[in-house]
């Protein structure tokens, strides 16, 4: 394992397009002393970037906007948010040209179980920390949820709803079920999707409609998403023998009960913005080495569970060969 050493706060982000950009206004809070350089081949992505970084209060970072891929540099961070297709090609780049301590990959990680595999080798051959932005484990209002859970306690949770990206969001719901029950093993149960595929937002993906059924001994996660033209609506049913939660994610409402929470309450659901997420494990991760998010080996287990599911079901239709998950 090579050892590496680092003396000053340089942050690379490689993918300038909407998360990229979010999560250079995350950091335009970090204090002084941090130097930020944004990576994109795409210069219309760096404008919107930097125009979203002006957006924020007057920064005292330093930042720097370059459609080259950075050489020779040493960064303690680099968060990788480019598409998922070109995510790996674009981490083998960066490490290949410069050293870097730790990395955020944006999800889903990759599109095939090879370069998941591959990517895992590379990280612990180089000795990265590296994390997934998979970031529900670290809101607190599913964190209170996980300390009413008492051990050995089942666990079910159902993802119902229209047009939530079923493909592409449901590794957040399944690394949030597997952070509830402890990080157990996971496995696919049944699988019950339509028999036809749909063009997804980002270009070149796909997106599916229907149900899939996970489990963990005695825990289960359900999804069920149906279409409903673009109209995105999505609740989560969190249930366990102390309590019940319904959550409407978009709508930021939570309706309990249970043991614990009384009687059933109305109340509010936060998400927290992703530049207030990406700004204290920006943090944690300089200061401390860690941060809550799942590590890259957590995530990549979770991630082999969905991309077998998904790839036999687009192989069925007749949309992969059997080696490429068309998702983002």
């Amino acid at each position: 394992m090579e050892k590496q050493e680092f003396t000053m706060n340089k942050i690379l982000i490689i993918g300038a397009g909407e998360i990229g950009s979010r999560h250079l206004q995350a950091l335009t809070r970090l204090p002084t002393g941090h130097h930020v350089t944004i990576f994109d081949p795409n210069p219309l992505a760096l404008q919107r970037a930097q125009g979203r970084k002006d957006e924020m209060d007057p920064s005292e970072i330093q930042s720097f906007y370059t459609q080259v891929m950075p050489e020779a540099e040493n960064f303690n961070l680099a968060i990788i948010a480019t598409m998922a297709s070109h995510r790996f090609d674009a981490f083998l780049r960066a490490i290949e040209c410069n050293k870097i301590a730790n990395i955020v990959f944006e999800k889903v990680l990759f599109q095939s179980l090879n370069q998941i595999y591959k990517c895992g080798q590379i990280l612990e051959q180089k000795g990265i920390n590296a994390w997934v932005n998979c970031p529900r484990r670290m809101m607190p209002g599913y964190q209170k949820i996980k300390h009413q859970i008492k051990p050995n306690t089942a666990l079910s949770i159902k993802v119902s709803g229209t047009d939530y990206g079923l493909a592409c969001n449901a590794i957040h719901f399944i690394d949030l079920f597997a952070y509830l029950i402890g990080d157990k093993k996971i496995d696919l149960i049944e699988q019950n999707l339509v028999p036809a595929v749909h063009q997804a937002k980002r270009a070149d993906c796909l997106e599916v409609f229907g149900n899939i059924i996970l489990s963990s001994g005695n825990h289960k996660l359900e999804f069920d998403c149906q279409k409903d033209d673009g109209l995105e609506r999505i609740v989560l049913d969190i249930e366990f023998e102390e309590g019940h939660y319904q959550i409407d994610e978009i709508g930021g409402v939570c309706l309990s009960s249970g043991k614990q929470v009384g009687n059933i309450n109305n109340g509010e659901f936060v998400l927290p913005l992703q530049s207030e997420m990406t700004y204290q494990t920006t943090l944690d991760i300089l200061q401390t080495g860690q941060c809550q998010l799942p590590s890259y080996a957590q995530s990549a287990v979770l991630h082999e569970v969905l991309l077998n599911s998904l790839l036999k079901f687009f192989v069925s239709v007749g949309a992969s060969e059997g080696t490429i998950c068309p998702i983002s």
